[in-house]
């Protein structure tokens, strides 16, 4: 038998533009605190995109990223510095992701869609 291996692209900010996901700063994820008690968040921010992608209401699910300043979190699940993983929102975990491959084939499991288009 041929061994066959699946390409492993990590997740870069490049995918997060290329496949129309929204970057957010961190600080707007914590609407509770107020602007003069914010932290500085020295550019960190994450990306979010709703299943479907279209959608734009408060009830969507979404998928997130990890903050762009995680650099511990993502090197405890073995990935390099400018690389990101995908879970969705408020989910502990469902849907991880760490490749390119995992979350297109994620995707299109919850919404029929290709991510790509």
């Amino acid at each position: 038998m041929n061994e066959f291996k699946l390409p492993l692209t990590p997740i870069t900010e490049q995918t997060f533009i290329r496949q129309g996901w929204r970057q957010v700063s961190i600080n707007d994820f914590y609407d509770d605190v107020p602007e003069g008690k914010r932290e500085d968040d020295n550019g960190a921010h994450y990306w979010m995109i709703a299943l479907p992608k279209q959608r734009d209401d408060e009830y969507a699910a979404y998928l997130v990223s990890n903050a762009s300043d995680d650099s511990k979190v993502t090197k405890e699940v073995g990935l390099k510095p400018g690389q990101f993983f995908v879970e969705m929102l408020d989910m502990d975990g469902l849907g991880f992701c760490k490749t390119e491959e995992q979350l297109e084939i994620l995707y299109n499991a919850l919404t029929g869609e290709d991510i790509n288009k």
